[in-house]
């Protein structure tokens, strides 16, 4: 994944939040009560673009209900491969898809493992797509 892109900002962003969450509540759980308001704020958010509350975007619901019903990989890969069930240029349905995934995973990094681990066929054939030759 190329470091200047968005979905790796994303990535990475995900996983210092989890890596940030996961220490400051064994922190917190550690210190004085009245040392608590040392401690900095305690959420570091990613910045989801299409999915986001305010964002009515028709590709990230329809990926969401997917992933919330358990959808098998090749059933999304299919789906994201079929411009006719969704509106976005396909380098839109890639971010659209880890914004999803991700936020599903926002848990825990082994949340974020499973996850990633479940779709892995379906990442490879987006952001590793073969030449044709």
């Amino acid at each position: 994944m190329d470091p200047d892109s968005r979905s790796y900002k994303l990535f990475k962003d995900l996983i210092t939040s989890l890596v940030f969450k996961s220490f400051f509540g064994k922190t917190k759980g550690l210190l004085n009560e009245e040392l608590h308001d040392f401690l900095p704020p305690d959420r570091i958010n990613p910045l989801y673009i299409h999915t986001d509350e305010s964002s009515d975007n028709p590709d990230a619901s329809i990926l969401m209900d997917k992933l919330n019903s358990k959808e098998q990989a090749e059933t999304i890969s299919a789906l994201l491969h079929d411009s006719s069930k969704l509106q976005s240029e396909p380098e839109v349905i890639k971010e659209i898809f880890l914004e999803v995934v991700l936020k599903r995973a926002t848990r825990s990094v082994e949340h974020v493992n499973r996850i990633l681990m479940f779709y892995l066929a379906v990442f490879q054939g987006l952001y590793h797509q073969q030449p044709e030759s």
